[in-house]
């Protein structure tokens, strides 16, 4: 039994949309009706020709399970010229032939793999199988911001490259593999895409400790942690509706203001001492580290702003 392609795996329809066959199909057509050449050796070539032409994406397998007698000087194609019958002669055998065998259907590609309920993989999805899935939390950040980046110059990607997974990446990335005709589709950034992006060989990052503005004059201003994950939505709505304004901005000047990734290695000790249990997490402190206040989950600017007037009280 012949499959044309390895098991579990999808057979590809065509190449290109001009293309009337696929690379199976196409091979055995260019190699079945060659004489003289032995029958596993047509597979051989068959094999050999669509792992050639599709760049090894597609492995063709061929099972057998009995006597390989019968096949041992069987030809497609004879050498031979055929011998044709003489006129008003006919002859049938006593033996009836058996009939064809027939092979299950190859199962159907999918042309879209099977997303979370949340319709897009988290960062650990993405990364899952690939070559960079034990990566820290913000080197995974950095290579995502990087494939977004390189998404949105094809025009694939619209929003901000900002490492953050969500329906947006999901999408342009699908639209990706499917233009460079990845198979199977991962939706994930796999070895396979990441070598296409050209992100291959990237070394681990060790995440900053901080992001802290310059020191005051004074040297008294208050600290404010962050406590955020890449993974986490409602830390990027803060970053994006909260964080980012004038007013706020303004305001994080009173403060030395540390950002703290909570799945970096060395951070566990700082959120076990302000007993961090969900995130966004805001915290402030004296430069001695009293703790003066907290604020868990996302706000709005109004409050957050009050939540800071506080803290230099």
């Amino acid at each position: 039994m012949v499959y044309a392609a390895s098991p579990g795996k999808p057979a590809l329809d065509r190449l290109t949309a001009e293309d009337s066959h696929s690379p199976f199909t196409m091979a055995l057509i260019t190699e079945l009706p060659k004489p003289g050449v032995h029958s596993f050796e047509v597979f051989g070539r068959v094999e050999e020709s669509v792992l050639r032409c599709t760049g090894s994406r597609q492995k063709p397998r061929i099972f057998y399970n009995g006597s390989t007698l019968p096949f041992r000087n069987f030809n497609f194609a004879s050498s031979e010229p055929m011998l044709q019958p003489v006129a008003g002669s006919f002859q049938q055998s006593s033996t009836p032939m058996p009939p064809p065998a027939v092979s299950e259907s190859p199962p159907p590609v999918l042309d879209t793999p099977e997303l979370p309920e949340a319709g897009f993989f988290d960062l650990n999805g993405l990364f899952r199988s690939g070559p960079y899935a034990n990566f820290n939390t913000y080197s995974r950040t950095q290579i995502l911001r990087q494939a977004q980046t390189k998404l949105k110059t094809e025009g694939l990607y619209t929003s901000a490259a900002d490492g953050l997974p969500g329906p947006g990446t999901q999408k342009a990335l699908l639209q990706w593999q499917r233009s460079r005709g990845l198979q199977p589709l991962t939706g994930r950034l796999d070895g396979a895409t990441l070598e296409g992006l050209s992100l291959t060989g990237i070394a681990e990052q060790m995440p900053p400790e901080g992001e802290a503005p310059p020191a005051a004059p004074s040297g008294g201003r208050p600290t404010l942690y962050f406590f955020t994950a890449s993974w986490c939505p409602p830390c990027a709505t803060m970053k994006k509706n909260v964080l980012s304004t004038a007013k706020v901005q303004q305001a994080l000047k009173n403060f030395d203001y540390r950002i703290v990734d909570v799945d970096a290695a060395g951070n566990d000790k700082l959120r076990a001492t302000y007993n961090v249990q969900g995130i966004p997490h805001f915290v402030i402190t004296t430069r001695s580290g009293k703790l003066l206040s907290t604020q868990t989950g996302a706000t709005d600017a109004s409050t957050f702003l009050n939540f800071l007037d506080k803290g230099i009280r």
